[in-house]
């Protein structure tokens, strides 16, 4: 009604884990929302971005393996999440942390 894009989430989300010796904490990426251009144009969402924060990113799998007591199993794009419409919404990710301690 008001011409606006909706959000892709109410805010970000968050994983965060440790114990007296570390502490880990990261914004999770997701997918960005499909939408429409004043000008009528729409265009398609984007997979496994950061929405409603900046300057974000996940550490590298490499880092946090060696930083943390962890082993990353998977980290993929979770096809089809973003849904199906006239313009689809980014798909967001799935990562399987398995901790050693």
């Amino acid at each position: 009604a008001m011409g606006a894009m909706a959000n892709a989430q109410g805010t970000m989300n968050n994983l965060t884990f440790g114990n007296r010796q570390y502490q880990y904490y990261e914004t999770i990426c997701s997918g960005s929302p499909a939408g429409r251009m004043n000008s009528g144009r729409g265009f398609a969402g984007t997979s496994g971005v950061h929405t409603h924060m900046t300057n974000s990113r996940l550490t590298d799998p490499e880092v946090l393996e060696l930083r943390f007591p962890v082993v990353l199993e998977d980290f993929h794009i979770r096809e089809g999440s973003g849904g199906k419409g006239k313009w689809n919404a980014g798909d967001g990710t799935e990562r399987t942390i398995r901790f050693l301690e």
